[in-house]
């Protein structure tokens, strides 16, 4: 898997959020268009990125702005179970179970199991989702059992 990986500084996180305050400027002027034009201070020529790209970038800010760290990966990137296990915030030995149990596509490369982040980012995704729907579910039960909560 190849990464770009931005540790966020306490510095960066407080240039982040003067970043943002002048880019919600501009979202709410809705002046975007498919290609949008940068200048970087102290250089004469202005670079065109796609507009896409401009909005990752905003993401990419916001997230440092709440001091966050993040890591920029291509969606069809191949992980290993450790990696992919890190992003699920599980054990490698339970995502192996997963993978056995085919609850999660993979394929083998030699004796080695390969997941691809879309996958895992929909598992994810799924797990989330139902998580949410079961507490609601048990919330709605002890609303009517007039639990307190």
């Amino acid at each position: 898997m190849e990464a770009i990986t931005i540790k966020t500084t306490k510095q960066d996180q407080i240039e982040a959020n003067k970043s943002i305050d002048s880019l919600q400027k501009i979202k709410k002027n809705k002046l975007l268009k498919s290609i949008v034009k940068i200048q970087v201070e102290g250089i004469e020529e202005v670079v065109e990125i796609p507009q896409k790209a401009f909005s990752l970038f905003k993401g990419i800010l916001e997230h440092m702005s709440e001091g966050k760290n993040v890591s920029l990966i291509a969606n069809d990137s191949e992980l290993t179970t450790q990696e992919a296990a890190d992003i699920l915030s599980v054990s490698r030995p339970y995502l192996v179970r997963l993978l056995k149990q085919n609850k999660l596509p993979h394929i083998k490369v030699g004796t080695h199991r390969r997941l691809l982040l879309k996958d895992v980012l929909k598992h994810d995704k799924e797990t989330k989702k139902k998580r949410r729907s079961a507490l609601n579910e048990l919330s709605q039960q002890a609303q009517e059992l007039n639990l307190g909560y």
